[in-house]
C-alpha cells in the first residue's frame, strides 16, 4: 500500500512547491527602507541631505580626521598624551597609530555614500515636488561628493571609486589621480549647472549671514580651488592657472555686481571671531547644532573643547614657530 500511494503523493508535494514559489519565497520587504520607492515625498528628500549633512558634521566633529594636517609647515601638536599620531604626521613618519587616516578615510566615504543615494534617486521626485527642490539636493549631493573625494585624493592619491553605491567587497581599482580629478570637475561643473542660490531663506538652509547648505558662489570658489590643485602637484597642468584665476573672478564678478551677497566683513578682526562664527565672510563651513551634554556626536570638539585656556578647553594643534618666524607681517600704508 505505501508503494501505491508514495509516488502519487510526492508529485503532488512536488507540484504545490513549484506552483507557490512566487507566493512563498519571493520578498517583499516592506519593513525595510530601500532606495527604491523611498524617495516620495519632499519629507523623504529632506531626511536624505539630513543625512548627508550629519556624515559631513561627523567628518569634523574631532581633531581626529584632520591629524594629516599636521604635515604642512604651518602646524604642529603637542607631545604626551594621545597625541603620537599627531607627531608622527608632523614628522612624516609611519605611524604606529593610523587613526588619523582611518577617520579621515571612513568619513569621507561616508559623504561619499550618503552624496551618492541623492544623486542617484533625486530624479525621482519629478512632478511630486517643485523642480528647483530637486536641484538644490542635487546640487548640495554633487558638492560634497567632490569634496569628499577632493579631501580624499590629495591624502591618498589613487582611490577605489564608487559612484553608486554599489558593493565590491573591497575589490575596485584604484582610478589614478588624473582621473579622481576629473570626476571632481565634473561634479562640480555639474553642481554648477543645478542654479543653486546666492543667498538661502528656508529653515536649517542658513545661521546668521551665512549658507548652512551650498551656495552657486561656493560651488565656483571651490572649483577655482580644484584647478589651482591640479595645476600643482602632482599633476602640474599648468594650463589649469588661467582656469582658477577665471572661476575666482566669476565669483568677485558677481559680488561687485550685487548677484551675489557682499561677502567681506567690515571689520578684519571678525573673520575668525568665536562671536562672530556664523559671518557672511564664510565660503565652505559646516556648522554643528548644539546639544546639551558636551561630548555629543552632534556638536563638534573643534569648538567645543578647543578654546582658550581660560575657558577650561584645550587644543590639539599648535602653530609651528619655524613657520610663523620665517613669514613676516606685510607692511600697512598709513593710506
Amino acid at each position: 500500500m505505501k508503494k501505491k500511494y508514495f509516488i502519487p503523493l510526492l508529485a503532488v508535494m512536488a507540484s504545490m512547491s513549484f506552483s507557490s514559489c512566487s507566493d512563498f519565497l519571493t520578498e517583499d520587504p516592506k519593513g525595510q527602507l530601500t532606495p527604491n520607492g523611498f524617495f516620495n515625498s519632499q519629507a523623504s528628500l529632506d531626511a536624505a541631505l539630513n543625512a548627508l549633512y550629519y556624515n559631513v558634521q561627523q567628518s569634523q566633529c574631532n581633531s581626529n580626521p584632520a591629524i594629516v594636517q599636521c604635515q604642512g609647515d604651518d602646524i604642529t601638536s603637542t607631545t604626551g598624551s594621545n597625541k603620537a599620531a599627531y607627531l608622527s604626521a608632523d614628522a612624516f613618519e609611519v605611524p604606529s597609530d593610523t587613526k588619523g587616516l582611518e577617520f579621515l578615510w571612513k568619513w569621507q566615504y561616508n559623504i561619499i555614500q550618503a552624496s551618492n543615494l541623492i544623486v542617484d534617486h533625486a530624479k525621482d521626485l519629478e512632478g511630486i515636488i517643485p523642480e528647483e527642490n530637486i536641484n538644490m539636493a542635487l546640487g548640495n549631493a554633487l558638492y560634497w561628493r567632490a569634496y569628499a573625494y577632493f579631501n580624499l585624493v590629495r591624502v591618498f592619491g589613487p582611490l577605489p571609486v564608487n559612484m553608486h553605491n554599489e558593493p565590491d567587497n573591497n575589490q575596485t581599482v584604484p582610478s589614478s589621480v588624473e582621473d579622481i580629478y576629473k570626476i571632481i570637475v565634473d561634479d562640480l561643473i555639474a553642481a554648477e549647472g543645478c542654479n543653486l542660490p546666492a543667498k538661502y531663506t528656508g529653515a536649517n538652509q542658513y545661521n546668521g549671514d551665512m549658507n548652512i547648505y551650498f551656495s552657486a558662489q561656493a560651488v565656483k570658489a571651490t572649483l577655482a580651488a580644484v584647478y589651482m590643485n591640479m595645476a600643482g602637484f602632482p599633476l602640474n597642468k599648468t594650463e589649469y592657472y588661467a582656469s582658477a584665476a577665471d572661476k575666482a573672478k566669476e565669483v568677485v564678478d558677481g559680488v561687485n555686481s550685487g548677484k551675489y551677497p557682499n561677502a567681506l566683513c567690515s571689520d578684519w578682526a571678525d573673520v575668525y571671531s568665536y562671536g562672530n562664527n556664523f559671518s557672511k565672510e564664510n565660503i565652505v563651513a559646516i556648522t554643528y547644532r548644539m546639544q546639551t551634554g558636551g561630548w555629543s556626536n552632534y556638536d563638534s570638539q573643534m569648538t567645543s573643547c578647543h578654546q582658550l585656556g581660560s575657558l577650561g578647553g584645550w587644543g590639539d594643534f599648535l602653530a609651528e614657530r619655524k613657520f610663523w618666524a620665517h613669514t613676516e607681517a606685510p607692511s600697512i600704508s598709513p593710506d
